[in-house]
């Protein structure tokens, strides 16, 4: 099995993790802030994984919370594997700078060189694809169900698609272009791309537990993915999720300790050089506890992810969850501060105190509609029973309202709290204060 060769290291590495919650007596005040963050979260639901702070040589902080799997109660562990989501682009952009750093090929190229019968082959150049210029729509995951595309199907697929902006013009995140770039690197290395992955960074930075959730096997588990909802279990468990179509953009899977090799191979350049390059393509810039981060984050179908970069300090913080919420990147920032003792930035969670009534249908009749914030921006009210969600511009996935009073409902899938007016004919959207805290206002229709 592939895995076995890295065991003993990985043992080791678990060892180290753990070693400074064998005794919490002596836990750090940085440790004790920590768990009392992150514990909370988990407490209410919202958190469920594994988080890493390390530098360069050693593993600093190791704690993991919640379970990989909530029916069988299996707890999360240093070892447990998650969807990466947007962390994959990381990968995908090293692999495209690899083969330029080779002379296999320029991104200036265009993308018509590899893929010669893609509709807009000579519109499209590999940079591009990189900078999210290409002008490529994404694919509805919804209208393909579990229907599995192979990577010329899913090419296919994209160029059925009519351009967004003509390419270079303008910037749309697109993850039909990582997809396209994955496409280029198979095609250039004549292997998938998860082989190449494997023998050009896996095997070389100690990574057994990380690969392509496209080719996973049975026995190759990962944790089970789930979204905010009601009581009593307060998460619902995802299934039929369909990889093959975030090829390259979001299919991989990964554990706290491959991303942190991978975070100190790309911090040391021992790969390709992102830092560089005129931008740090698969990443992005940000300044977290007053330092400079290169970082990326990810959320899909139940997995959330974080990877943060600090150079200067030779840190790495990694976050990594398999419960959906959009608060998932601010935790990671506190993470942070808490670590470099930046603490005035920080909003420790407070326990949620859940509205015990249940509303009757006439109540949560009351509810149901349309609010309109501007003519682009809106949000449908609709129940499930006796529970209320969230659409936000239509969209066809409901974001849980986990109420806190008659008229007060949290937001726990996405961010802040929800309030309506006593006649419920406004909606006010209270954003969380880390994100400044302000108020958006909704009109029934």
């Amino acid at each position: 099995m592939k895995y076995f060769s890295s065991f003993i290291f990985l043992a080791l590495l678990f060892l180290l993790g753990c070693k400074e919650l064998e005794n919490s007596t002596q836990a750090s005040p940085v440790d004790q802030k920590i768990q009392r963050y992150f514990k909370t979260l988990s407490q209410n639901r919202d958190f469920s994984g594994v988080i890493l702070i390390g530098d360069y040589q050693d593993i600093l902080h190791q704690y993991s919370f919640g379970f990989a799997n909530f029916e069988e109660e299996k707890p999360h562990t240093p070892l447990s594997r998650f969807g990466i989501a947007s962390l994959t682009k990381t990968f995908t952009a090293a692999a495209i700078l690899k083969l330029k750093d080779e002379g296999l090929l320029n991104l200036e190229d265009k993308i018509s060189r590899f893929l010669p019968d893609f509709q807009y082959g000579d519109d499209v150049t590999v940079l591009n694809l990189l900078r999210h210029e290409s002008g490529l729509s994404n694919l509805e995951e919804r209208l393909y169900g579990s229907r599995f595309l192979s990577t010329d199907e899913l090419i296919n697929e994209i160029g059925n698609k009519p351009l967004l902006f003509e390419p270079g013009t303008d910037g749309s995140y697109s993850n039909s272009g990582f997809s396209m770039l994955a496409s280029i690197v198979e095609k250039v290395s004549n292997q998938s791309f998860e082989q190449y992955l494997e023998e050009n960074f896996f095997n070389q930075h100690s990574m057994s537990n990380s690969g392509d959730r496209i080719y996973l096997n049975e026995e190759e588990s990962i944790c089970t993915p789930y979204f905010p909802s009601p009581p009593p279990g307060f998460v619902k468990k995802i299934s039929g999720t369909n990889p093959s179509l975030s090829l390259g953009s979001g299919s991989f899977y990964s554990t706290v300790i491959d991303l942190w090799q991978w975070g100190k191979a790309i911090g040391q350049k021992e790969i390709v050089n992102v830092f560089a390059e005129d931008y740090p393509y698969g990443w992005g810039r940000d300044s977290i506890a007053g330092y400079f981060s290169l970082n990326q984050t990810g959320m899909h179908k139940g997995y959330v992810s974080a990877l943060h970069i600090i150079p200067d300090q030779e840190i790495i913080i990694i976050l990594l969850s398999n419960i959906e919420n959009g608060m998932w990147s601010d935790w990671a920032k506190d993470l942070a501060r808490i670590y470099f003792k930046q603490e005035k930035e920080v909003f420790y969670p407070e326990e949620r105190l859940h509205y015990q009534k249940e509303f009757s249908r006439a109540e949560i009749e009351e509810f149901i509609a349309r609010y309109r914030m501007t003519p682009s921006r809106f949000v449908d009210i609709r129940n499930k029973g006796s529970h209320l969600y969230l659409h936000l511009n239509a969209h066809h996935q409901g974001n849980y309202l986990a109420p806190l009073s008659p008229q007060t409902f949290d937001l726990r899938s996405f961010s802040g709290q929800i309030k309506f007016s006593d006649n419920k004919d406004t909606l006010y959207w209270n954003l969380p204060q880390s994100w400044g805290g302000s108020v958006e206002k909704y009109i029934r229709e």
